[in-house]
């Protein structure tokens, strides 16, 4: 027997900006920009907020120094 794993993480964004087919979006005061498709941000707008889920099939883990840990930002679950 095995058991399998889907993992997806969902992140709250707000729009802050839409040009072509890139959001950028802030999650937890952290502004990144977002690949989309034209039908994905079509009926979007500024200010608008959203949910984001990110299917991670292949993750990478390794180990936080003391300096990164300070650093890091937590998004809520």
């Amino acid at each position: 027997n095995s058991t399998r794993l889907t993992t997806n993480i969902q992140l709250e964004g707000q729009i802050l900006n839409i040009e072509k087919n890139v959001l950028t979006v802030s999650i937890n005061n952290t502004v990144t920009e977002i690949i989309t498709t034209e039908d994905e941000i079509l009926n979007l707008k500024v200010n608008d907020k959203i949910l984001i889920t990110v299917k991670a099939t292949n993750p990478v883990i390794r180990k936080l120094t003391d300096t990164e840990i300070s650093k890091v930002t937590y998004f809520p679950m």
